[in-house]
């Protein structure tokens, strides 16, 4: 499901290179079969390279980008009110919230 989410996402912005995206995925695949710590760094540093090179290279890095992933059935508008509130506790001047369900 988390595969399919940031395959989504990352797909908005539409500037990512296949091979880093692949990579991703592979990695991510070997975390969820063996979870180590080597693996989980490794994960960490493909994704922060996509993070980086799409979502903070178009945005010039101007904006903060939030995912946020709900198991089915547990997300409500109420749900979505108190994140809210909980990101501008935090400092955060929400503009815009995307939804997508993914079956």
């Amino acid at each position: 499901m988390i595969n399919k989410l940031l395959r989504r996402v990352l797909s908005v912005f539409g500037n990512n290179n296949a091979k880093i995206i692949k990579r991703l995925f592979v990695k991510s695949a070997e975390v969820f079969r063996e979870s180590n710590e080597s693996n989980i760094k490794d994960l960490e540093n493909i994704l922060a390279t996509i993070i980086k090179d799409s979502i903070i290279t178009l945005t010039h890095n101007t904006c903060t980008f939030i995912i946020k992933h709900y198991n089915e059935n547990d997300f409500s508008c109420d749900t979505l009110t108190k994140l809210l509130d909980k990101y501008k506790m935090e400092g955060y001047n929400v503009k815009t919230v995307c939804i997508d369900y993914i079956d």
